[in-house]
Formats: C-alpha cells, sequence, structure tokens
C-alpha cells in the first residue's frame, strides 16, 4: 500500500514539475516579447521626437517668409 501511495505522490510530483518547467519557459518568452516592444517604444519616442523637431523648424521656418501673393489674372495656373 505504502509503494502505491508513493508512486501516486511521484506522479503528482512530475506533472506538477512538468507545469512548473512550461510555465518558467512561456515566463521566459514573454520577459524576450516585453524586452523587445520596450525596444520598439522607445524606437518610436525618439522618432516622435525627430518628427516634432523638424515640424518645429518648419512652421518656424514658414512664419519668417513673407506670403507671396499671385495675380492670376496676370499668371494664370498652368
Amino acid at each position: 500500500m505504502a509503494q502505491k501511495v508513493r508512486h501516486q505522490t511521484d506522479k503528482e510530483a512530475e506533472y506538477y514539475r512538468g507545469m512548473v518547467v512550461s510555465q518558467g519557459n512561456e515566463i521566459e518568452i514573454l520577459r524576450n516579447n516585453v524586452k523587445e516592444l520596450q525596444g520598439q517604444l522607445q524606437g518610436a519616442y525618439r522618432r516622435i521626437g525627430e518628427l516634432r523637431e523638424a515640424l518645429d523648424i518648419e512652421v518656424k521656418e514658414n512664419r519668417n517668409e513673407p506670403e507671396i501673393i499671385v495675380d492670376r489674372s496676370i499668371f494664370p495656373a498652368v
């Protein structure tokens, strides 16, 4: 009887060990995914900063340029 109980607990232990190993592998995959996504997010933040800077420069340059008014009666649109 004791041998049967021990065999059952060994099976249960092996079952739970398999679950723990499987979950450990899944956790490692998720950690790698989070790391990759964080890198992509940082790259996106950098790109947003670059685009904002370019837009600010363009807006500033456009404010300093005088507006050119073209008389279409003299210079018709092509």
